[in-house]
């Protein structure tokens, strides 16, 4: 699986404003994160729909962090751009396998225990734990 870019910058979008600790404008997100200013209302919505980022209107308005860092994991953000978590098509909830053999495959059984562990690992990650956490990132390894 390889990330889209759409991915990458709300990666960067709830990490800046973790640092932060305040709110944003979409000039400030485009300048400071090299992101395309046309880019920042999809990538935005998209965290929004997801209970992720506020966003305030006016002159005072910019966008902000709608939980708690400690809140908001590594899964929920690349989960709320991602078409698909899935790491092969039969993992998703439609179960597509062109053998038929959904049930007794056991290449699916390794995928699912790699496919969980991945979850896992992904969910226990907050934007608080990377915030406070640069020198220990090796405990996030597999």
């Amino acid at each position: 699986m390889q990330l889209t870019s759409t991915t990458d910058y709300a990666i960067r979008i709830i990490s800046y404003l973790t640092e932060k600790n305040g709110s944003a404008s979409a000039n400030e997100l485009s300048d400071e994160l090299n992101i395309p200013n046309s880019y920042i209302p999809k990538i935005i919505k998209n965290l929004k729909n997801n209970h992720l980022i506020n966003a305030t209107e006016g002159m005072k308005g910019g966008y902000s962090l709608a939980k708690s860092s400690d809140e908001i994991s590594l899964y929920d953000v690349i989960s709320s751009t991602e078409v698909t978590m899935a790491i092969n098509k039969c993992l998703e909830t439609n179960g597509v396998c062109s053998r038929n053999c959904i049930g007794t495959c056991r290449i699916r059984k390794i995928l699912f225990n790699l496919q969980t562990s991945f979850n896992y690992k992904l969910q226990s990650i907050t934007f608080r734990n990377i915030l406070n956490d640069e020198s220990k990132q090796n405990q996030y390894l597999f």
